[in-house]
């Protein structure tokens, strides 16, 4: 009891400085928290449970459409499923509850309030760590007793399905980590695409705002837009001063009022490139008529607040 006191102690006073800015910033954490809620795309709830089952052991970004990915995901669920069953009946009420309990526990706060809609918030994913890992041990220790406990027709069985776990998780890894994005990026997974169609252009011009996500979504798409790509960045959702000079400019998700503000003003015609569940790019078109403005070559990010 000593030692867990310890411990939890350490851990409040090491959470200490989070906890005085929620606290001095109390009103405003609470409206960050309702628009970030409002603002996430629901899935179904149990397909994307049904999904995340699976990418635990074997995810190559299937996405929930895909029939392949519900058939191995199905083979999990009944590894998973009898994991959990064969730990509870060989094992004593101390070691199974704390599985139980590990796996449970985090996710019951999680899920309940998304029953009620009958979907989740995709934001969800990440706090679900923990229920991962109480699976994984779950797995884990069926495969260790019955490698070395097991029947002798149980041994010629179980160790493929350890050798197909263990392939499944090498294979994981050599996709993802070839790969420009992954389904767990959530709102800029198609940064890449979006970059590789701005990049495109000789001289393109980006304007954004600080609406929805607008603001994330530009520092993350900075790091693959090339240095000739010029940002202009208003605030408020003001009209911007659009300069000369440029062969292309994009609006990074507009608010429907104000691309359509955009439009009256300069008297053209926005054309979408790419959209998504999160946000989409809209192109100006005619843009030889631009007004002219300065904006100097050596500033990539220039402001129009």
């Amino acid at each position: 009891m000593r030692t867990y006191l310890l411990a939890s102690l350490v851990g409040f006073l090491a959470f200490m400085p989070w906890i005085t800015v929620v606290i001095g910033e109390f009103f405003q954490f609470l409206i960050s928290a309702d628009k970030t809620t409002a603002q996430s795309d629901l899935i179904p709830i149990f397909p994307f449970l049904f999904m995340q089952l699976s990418r635990i052991f074997f995810d190559i970004d299937l996405r929930l459409e895909n029939s392949l990915g519900y058939l191995i995901a199905l083979a999990f669920l009944t590894l998973v499923g009898y994991s959990i069953y064969f730990i509870c009946q060989s094992t004593n009420y101390k070691t199974w509850s704390f599985i139980i309990t590990l796996i449970v526990v985090p996710a019951l706060p999680l899920i309940l309030p998304d029953l009620i809609v009958g979907s989740i918030r995709s934001s969800t994913e990440p706090y679900l760590i923990p229920s991962y890992l109480g699976i994984q041990l779950a797995v884990a220790y069926l495969l260790t007793m019955q490698l070395y406990n097991g029947s002798g027709s149980r041994r010629s069985f179980w160790p493929i399905i350890m050798t197909l776990v263990i392939i499944c998780g090498l294979i994981s890894s050599k996709v993802s980590s070839q790969a420009e994005t992954w389904w767990n990026k959530g709102m800029n997974y198609g940064n890449p695409q979006v970059a590789q169609i701005i990049n495109q252009s000789n001289r393109p011009l980006l304007i954004s705002d600080a609406f929805s996500n607008n603001y994330s979504n530009v520092f993350s798409l900075s790091y693959l837009l090339e240095p000739k790509v010029r940002f202009l960045l208003v605030n408020n959702q003001k009209i911007p001063k659009i300069p000369d000079g440029f062969t292309d400019v994009f609006l990074l998700n507009p608010s429907e009022d104000w691309g359509k503000t955009i439009e009256n003003k300069y008297k053209f015609k926005t054309d979408i490139v790419y959209s998504d569940n999160y946000y989409s790019i809209w192109k100006l078109a005619k843009t030889r008529n631009l007004r002219r403005r300065n904006i100097s070559p050596n500033n990539k990010l220039s402001a129009n607040l």
